[in-house]
């Protein structure tokens, strides 16, 4: 009798685990009818042609070989759109070939520079922040004006001169991402002031 119990019992279950297979082999060919019968969705996405921020200075040189830079001004691509712009100097000393000397040029020993802080706002990452939004083909008012400029104060290393890289970059300054933030607050981790 125990035997026979023991039997319907393993058939019970083996009926009980082929339904269940059953059930679920159905609910997969349904959900797979399902992905493969939806329309396919045609990607229209055009990637936007982008013009990359110019730099204009002013580089003069003084008559002992240092040279001044001034008149720092960033202009934007004619992107039909207006953007908020960061821009950070990058200063080293050079030989004819391009190669970097491997200590860079100290300031207030080797240059002296002064920022203008009324249009720009220095970022904890070392960038400059225009305060404004730059409307397309527009520029920024100077990073570094007139009378303020980059002056080379110290020597440079032997084979050497001083060399000072722009680099800018421009953000959209419309628009906000899914977590409802701004393109700028998202990319770069600051919000400009704007008019």
């Amino acid at each position: 009798m125990k035997n026979k119990q023991s039997k319907i019992r393993i058939h019970k279950v083996a009926l009980v685990t082929i339904i269940t297979l059953t059930m679920i082999a159905i609910s997969a060919a349904v959900i797979a009818k399902y992905f493969n019968s939806s329309n396919q969705l045609e990607n229209n996405f055009t990637p936007g042609v982008y013009d990359t921020p110019m730099i204009s200075d002013t580089v003069e040189k003084d008559t002992d070989s240092s040279f001044y830079k001034s008149n720092v001004v960033v202009t934007v691509g004619s992107n039909d759109y207006p953007v908020f712009v960061r821009a950070n100097l990058v200063i080293t000393w050079q030989n004819d070939s391009g190669e970097v000397y491997g200590q860079p040029p100290v300031p207030e020993k080797d240059y002296t520079i002064e920022y203008n802080k009324t249009d720009w706002t220095l970022g904890s990452d070392g960038y400059y922040y225009f305060n404004h939004i730059v409307q397309s083909g527009g520029s920024t008012k100077p990073l570094i004006n007139a009378d303020q400029k980059l002056k080379q104060t110290g020597k440079a290393p032997d084979g050497y001169t001083m060399h000072v890289e722009v680099i800018a970059e421009t953000i959209q300054a419309l628009g906000k991402t899914s977590d409802n933030k701004t393109a700028v607050m998202d990319a770069w981790g600051v919000q400009p002031e704007n008019e």
